[in-house]
């Protein structure tokens, strides 16, 4: 389990059952996003009842914020929300929350967020999806893959997809020449293949995949669940059926 740093005070009016503004704290959300590479961190954690969680997300910053249980504000468990501005959602019970970082490829970590490419779109909050979405086939319906946000649901900097698949599931070798692929693994002990090395996964890694980098996958005796993230996005669209950017 990753800490949870708390930092500022809260500055807004407690609502009728609140804790008062000075006695409730924020927990950033970078700060549990400490795993993964230049374009995108993941992590995970618990945030405890009359806390706030801030999301720092920007114009060259694209968070990926998954309610695992219990809500932040108005997100229910199982939402999934995509922000390019921040945001500060009351914790009034205690939840669990995994989210993704996906900056902008001219601004890597641990760079600002200024100087970012001109006209990139703004809004609080510009999608949520939820895990049970209708699943897409693949491999010859050995993985299920749900699309959560991509560029056809309006995201800009990544692509965030959960994969679900078979304990005999086998992912030939290949290569992303212009896209990161980051992977959460949830549940598997397969084989991941990554240049000229072979490593076991199991729950809880983080795996970073450089853009031309050649990867794959060898089954193990468990089914594979994970979350993936593309920076940019474009591989997932192979998912639909269609020819990646």
């Amino acid at each position: 389990m990753l800490l949870v740093a708390c930092g500022a005070e809260a500055p807004t009016e407690p609502a009728p059952g609140r804790p008062p503004a000075e006695a409730r704290v924020q927990v950033e959300m970078s700060e549990l996003a400490t795993e993964g590479g230049p374009l995108v961190r993941m992590g995970h954690g618990r945030i405890e009842a009359g806390r706030d969680a801030h999301v720092a997300a920007s114009a060259c910053q694209e968070v990926f914020l998954h309610v695992q249980e219990g809500a932040l504000g108005e997100l229910s468990a199982g939402s999934v929300v995509r922000l390019t501005q921040e945001a500060t959602y009351a914790v009034e019970t205690a939840s669990q929350v995994w989210v993704a970082v996906v900056r902008d490829a001219s601004r890597p970590f641990p760079g600002g967020a200024t100087g970012c490419a001109a006209g990139r779109p703004h809004g609080r909050r510009l999608s949520v999806a939820r895990t049970d979405e209708a699943r897409l086939p693949f491999a010859g319906g050995k993985l299920r893959v749900q699309l959560l946000h991509d560029g056809q649901r309006g995201a800009t900097l990544g692509a965030l997809s959960t994969l679900d698949g078979d304990a005999d599931l086998s992912v030939p070798e290949h290569v992303h020449e212009a896209s990161a692929e980051v992977l959460y693994v949830h549940e598997g002990d397969g084989t991941m293949i990554l240049g000229e090395e072979r490593f076991p996964l199991e729950a809880g890694r983080v795996i970073y995949v450089p853009a031309g980098t050649r990867h794959g996958y060898e089954a193990g005796t468990t089914p594979l669940r994970a979350w993936q993230v593309y920076a940019p996005g474009g591989p997932e669209q192979r998912f639909r059926g269609l020819e990646q950017p």
